[in-house]
């Protein structure tokens, strides 16, 4: 389903809501990224999708080897295999509230990032085909040096790509959050900034 957007569009419409509209908000971490997705497809003139907006318009511009879906040409051999987590380890690693969020079926963080049958897909270490779908939440691909141009040119007014003060200024101005301390809030609100780069 994730390699057909449009069916994914359907699907995402369809949905219902799980509790009051704006009383909450605390979508799936890779949700989040086709929702905003499918925001770009429609008002793009071209209905480019985000890897393609974020390709012409951002990565070709800078010169970055960074991609929303690798491209064909890039040879897997180039790209790092990706390991389960001691997920025991992980878990004891966290503070203890967030721990805590992350075993209770209940909480938004479990609901958010832990509910995700497809989230395991990256792992396949036989064949690499989540490199064929863009998944604009967890599916971006580059080079760590190409991240930090990105990340550098958005933190230095962004004059390479004219962006305007005021879109900058929107990018970073304060989320507002629901309840005090959400943390899916603040994960959500992170999330969005991110991917609009």
């Amino acid at each position: 389903m994730v390699a057909d957007l449009d069916r994914m569009a359907k699907m995402i419409e369809r949905q219902k809501p799980v509790w009051k509209p704006g009383s909450k908000n605390a979508y799936h971490a890779i949700t989040l990224g086709f929702y905003e997705g499918e925001i770009i497809r429609r008002v793009d003139p071209a209905h480019r999708t985000i890897g393609k907006v974020f390709q012409e318009e951002i990565a070709n511009p800078l010169g970055l080897d960074l991609y929303i879906r690798l491209p064909a040409d890039i040879a897997n051999s180039r790209l790092a295999t990706l390991k389960q987590a001691n997920m025991l380890k992980a878990l004891f690693g966290l503070p203890f509230k967030l721990a805590l969020s992350v075993i209770n079926p209940k909480s938004d963080f479990f609901r958010a990032l832990m509910v995700n049958p497809g989230a395991m897909v990256a792992l396949d270490e036989d064949t690499i085909f989540a490199r064929e779908l863009e998944v604009p939440s967890g599916g971006g691909v580059g080079t760590a040096r190409s991240m930090a141009k990105a990340y550098s040119v958005f933190a230095t007014g962004g004059a390479e790509l004219q962006l305007q003060k005021t879109t900058l200024d929107a990018l970073a101005a304060p989320q507002h959050l629901h309840r005090a301390g959400d943390l899916m809030n603040a994960c959500a609100a992170m999330s969005i900034t991110l991917s609009v780069l």
